[in-house]
């Protein structure tokens, strides 16, 4: 029973990648980012083994509340020298009389706030008038709706996400879009395996627009088209991912984990691509001191790009990130320096911090 409903899954998941084959559209990258700062330390390299509520990001099949029958979990992280910020919050509940089932909600947001519109900055008389000026927020929110579960005394397990996305930019366009998540997990003594399908059923965004007539006069003189209502569509990708647990002694382990990010909308700049699909590596590494102390390190990203000096040579592109974790009882603390591009030989990085607590149950 518990192989049958794995391979529906899988086989449904990729019935859907070959009928949407030819659709070329993309969108939601802010989704692409990941939630967590032990994650991000690991290099994205946690399919198989976040077990926390941020496992509704990772792989929803492995979503829990750990000890605990509620967990809370935050996350903030400011990008591009403090342009950008990006917020995560969630919580998770312990959920069936088996105990073996967890459902809960996260929210996914990501914006620039105080932009400044200068569409009126000049007068009916020609003159600027700083007085006009107003300013506008752009941002995209994700809401999870998640549900995970073991599969009877078996090491497997399933999840998924449905999710709810709102995209605001200022009161000029504002989507509504949703889809939904599917995954599997196996745990085993120092063996796990996991694959998450994003937007297994597809994910789609419809937008609408909103300008004023002095608007759209100003946006046609300046030479701009004004968009009109349209609907974006997000093919399915994959990620399997396997890790291993070595115990090097009585006070240390270590875990070694990757990932394979799996994309079905032609050729992306990644270690191995096609024209038909495109796949990216990531790895990490997780030192564990008696399930107190933690160090990370991991590679996001491994790309082959042109060289600027010699277009006609490559050159390959690391992102690293590490990070470190530090568990008290039932409040958990991560912090991870993540790497996120490189241009000219600089770096540009953040600073991200998570937390997360997990409530006493009645029984302790």
């Amino acid at each position: 029973m518990v192989k049958r409903i794995i391979w529906m899954i899988l086989i449904g998941c990729f019935a859907q990648c070959g009928t949407l084959l030819a659709q070329q559209i993309y969108s939601n990258d802010f989704l692409n980012i990941g939630v967590g700062a032990r994650s991000l330390g690991m290099g994205r390299a946690v399919v198989s083994t976040e077990s926390s509520i941020q496992a509704a990001y990772w792989n929803p099949a492995n979503f829990s509340t750990g000890e605990g029958p509620v967990q809370l979990s935050a996350m903030h992280a400011i990008w591009f020298a403090g342009v950008v910020n990006y917020d995560y919050l969630g919580v998770g509940f312990r959920m069936g009389a088996d105990q073996k089932a967890y459902g809960g909600v996260s929210m996914i947001r990501m914006g620039i706030d105080d932009i400044p519109n200068t569409l009126h900055l000049y007068g009916p008389d020609g003159r600027i008038n700083y007085a006009n000026i107003r300013s506008f927020s752009v941002a995209d929110y994700a809401f999870l709706f998640t549900y995970g579960r073991q599969l009877g005394n078996s090491d497997w397990r399933i999840g998924g996400n449905v999710k709810l996305i709102r995209r605001v930019l200022g009161s000029f366009a504002k989507s509504w879009g949703g889809g939904l998540d599917l995954s599997v997990a196996y745990t085993g003594d120092n063996l796990r395996f996991g694959v998450v399908f994003r937007d297994a059923s597809t994910t789609f965004n419809a937008w609408s627009y909103n300008f004023t007539e002095d608007e759209i006069e100003i946006l046609q003189n300046l030479g701009n088209t004004v968009p009109e209502s349209a609907q974006e569509v997000i093919r399915p990708s994959m990620t399997p991912g396997v890790s291993y647990t070595y115990r090097v002694n009585e006070n240390l382990d270590a875990t070694l984990a990757m990932d394979l990010e799996v994309t079905f909308d032609g050729r992306r700049n990644t270690l191995i691509q096609t024209d038909g699909l495109s796949m990216e590596p990531h790895l990490g590494l997780e030192l564990s001191s008696r399930d107190i102390l933690f160090l990370r390190a991991g590679v996001s990203s491994i790309q082959s790009r042109k060289k600027i000096n010699n277009p006609d040579a490559n050159e390959y592109f690391v992102q690293p990130n590490m990070g470190i974790g530090l568990q008290l009882g039932r409040i958990g603390i991560d912090y991870a320096l993540a790497f996120l591009n490189e241009s000219d030989g600089k770096s540009s990085l953040s600073h991200v911090f998570s937390a997360s607590y997990t409530l006493q149950g009645r029984e302790e």
